[in-house]
């Protein structure tokens, strides 16, 4: 996960069990790694709204395939750190770092080529989640309510869940809701 901050990488590992209402995580370590400073100032001017089209798409390719390496050294120094061996890897999730979000005009970008990254690791990696979600009508943040439904919901108890980052975003979960009884925004 890369986000709104733009100082780095965090990463957490997981091992997964189960599915919808049944899903385990259980958590088996985290890491930090910072960006370098100066690919902290390239993602930020990319980042600002004054940055024209013709600059965001030419940078967009030289940080396209550091980002993922970045990314890719960030995984194995979770992995090591954790005493997990990196062929145990199933899979790498990675949303990539956001540097233009306009999802009332049909347009999001992220860096950081999911393609790169997952032949870096030798591992499946799964990306793209905003564009696909923004190409469906949504706001680019589909994983979150999944999860608040697949853990949250409750029997009896109607309950809000408000998901902090660099923008904010709330679930509703009426009691024994089905997936598609949630909202989310």
């Amino acid at each position: 996960m890369s986000g709104t901050s733009l100082d780095g990488v965090d990463v957490a590992l997981a091992r997964f069990s189960g599915s919808e209402r049944s899903i385990r995580i259980e958590s088996l370590g985290s890491f930090f790694a910072p960006y370098p400073d100066s690919l902290s100032t390239q993602l930020l001017v990319l980042a600002d709204p004054s940055t024209d089209p013709e600059t965001l798409a030419s940078r967009r390719v030289d940080l396209d395939a550091e980002l993922a390496s970045v990314y890719a050294r960030a995984v194995r120094s979770a992995m090591e750190e954790a005493a997990i061996p990196l062929d145990q890897l199933d899979a790498v999730g990675n949303h990539g770092q956001t540097v233009l979000h306009a999802p009332e005009r049909g347009v999001t970008v992220q860096l950081g080529d999911p393609c790169h990254l997952a032949d870096l690791l030798h591992t499946t990696v799964v990306g793209d989640f905003r564009q696909a979600d923004v190409a469906l009508g949504g706001e680019g943040a589909p994983l979150v309510p999944y999860m608040d439904w697949a853990l949250f919901t409750h029997d009896i108890e109607h309950r809000l869940l408000l998901n902090l980052g660099g923008i904010a975003n709330v679930t509703s979960l009426p009691p024994e809701c089905d997936r598609d009884e949630v909202l989310a925004f």
